[in-house]
């Protein structure tokens, strides 16, 4: 065998054996896929649940790193961003999951409420007094959102539910406020329908989740590297 021969050879052999080894990384991550989904058991107990977790499971199998991963994180990744929304306006996942339904059904803006709802947090940690005059005295930010927006949906005053919204939410906007109106209204019922409906992501599912989507986006990582040694 001549050396360019050889040099080849040797080229194809350490190509060969990088491909292996992305395999056997994303064997394994396929591995901790499906067991992440697995530990979703509250999510799996629903007839929403065992669809998808089913047609994840398969995609997992048939089409590494392409539907499982286009499809697997949907779940997960609603979660992430519950989360995210959560801790930027101080509030839990559920209530937050919750009013981006009530929002989204109404046409509003969920990352808009999530900046009034921080806002709103500032308000009660200064001890703004318009919230004692309007007889909010609640300390939790959605619970005193939820008030001002019943006040609001009581109230024909545009002017003065947009200066109020200014003080106690940020800005002024009327969108804002009949996003605010809207949640008032339609929240409970939104949320007891999603729990009926096993709907509503719960704390317990939340661990579940962070797995599925660490797992995913790893196994998304090794199926890119593949390809990419594929060409090479």
């Amino acid at each position: 065998m001549s050396p360019l021969e050889e040099t080849g050879a040797r080229i194809q052999f350490q190509a060969q054996d990088g491909v292996s080894q992305i395999l056997s990384r994303m064997t394994g991550e396929v591995g901790n896929f499906r067991g992440a989904i697995a530990g979703l058991s509250s999510f799996m107990k629903s007839p929403a649940g065992l669809i998808a977790v089913g047609g994840l499971a398969a995609s997992a199998v048939i089409s590494i790193g392409l539907a499982a991963v286009r499809t697997g994180v949907q779940l997960a990744d609603t979660a992430e961003q519950l989360e995210r929304l959560a801790r930027a306006s101080g509030s839990t996942v559920q209530e937050v999951q919750v009013a981006k339904q009530v929002l989204e059904d109404a046409g509003g803006n969920a990352e808009s409420m999530a900046a009034a709802l921080s806002f709103m947090n500032r308000q009660i940690a200064a001890g703004n007094p318009l919230l004692q005059r309007l007889g909010i005295d609640t300390r939790d930010a959605f619970a005193a959102v939820l008030e001002l927006g019943k006040a609001f949906a009581s109230s024909d005053d545009a002017a003065t539910k947009n200066l109020i919204a200014i003080k106690l939410l940020g800005r002024g906007e009327k969108e804002l406020v009949a996003d605010v109106e809207a949640l008032a209204t339609g929240y409970a019922e939104t949320r007891s329908e999603m729990e009926k409906t096993g709907a509503l992501i719960t704390d317990d599912m939340l661990p579940g989740l962070r797995d599925l989507d660490e797992a995913s986006d790893r196994l998304g990582r090794n199926w890119k590297a593949f390809m990419i040694n594929m060409q090479a």
